[in-house]
């Protein structure tokens, strides 16, 4: 009975193809008011004396994700993609020592560029068009 082998053989790939694809057509859940994806931060470490600090973005109900390590004396850049874009952030650079340095408070909300001067604690949002 080979026929029935190739039979049941073509009908597993074909199911297997049916699901590959129901599943490259289905990706994670997107919330509705973040439809923009990724965020570009962009963080310019102008501050004297110079340090190495650990970079997060929190959320107002305190989450935190860390963007990641930004140079001293230098100008680093983080993707970020939020969960959502609604609601407040902030910034915080941390030292070793324990030292950190909060940013003004900002909106992610159709933001593709965040640009923080440490020095100044000035925030730019470059806007999706």
């Amino acid at each position: 009975m080979p026929f029935s082998r190739l039979a049941v053989r073509a009908l597993l790939v074909a199911a297997c193809f049916g699901v590959l694809s129901a599943c490259s057509h289905h990706g994670p859940a997107v919330a509705s008011d973040n439809l923009s994806g990724e965020v570009l931060f962009t963080i310019e470490n102008d501050l004297n004396p110079p340090a190495v600090f650990s970079v997060y973005v929190v959320g107002e109900d305190g989450t935190q994700h860390l963007l990641g390590t930004l140079p001293s004396a230098g100008t680093q850049h983080f993707s970020y993609r939020p969960v959502s874009s609604a609601g407040r952030f902030r910034l915080v650079a941390r030292i070793a020592a324990g030292r950190s340095i909060g940013s003004e408070i900002f909106t992610l909300k159709d933001a593709a560029v965040v640009t923080w001067r440490m020095r100044s604690n000035a925030i730019t949002i470059a806007y999706q068009e």
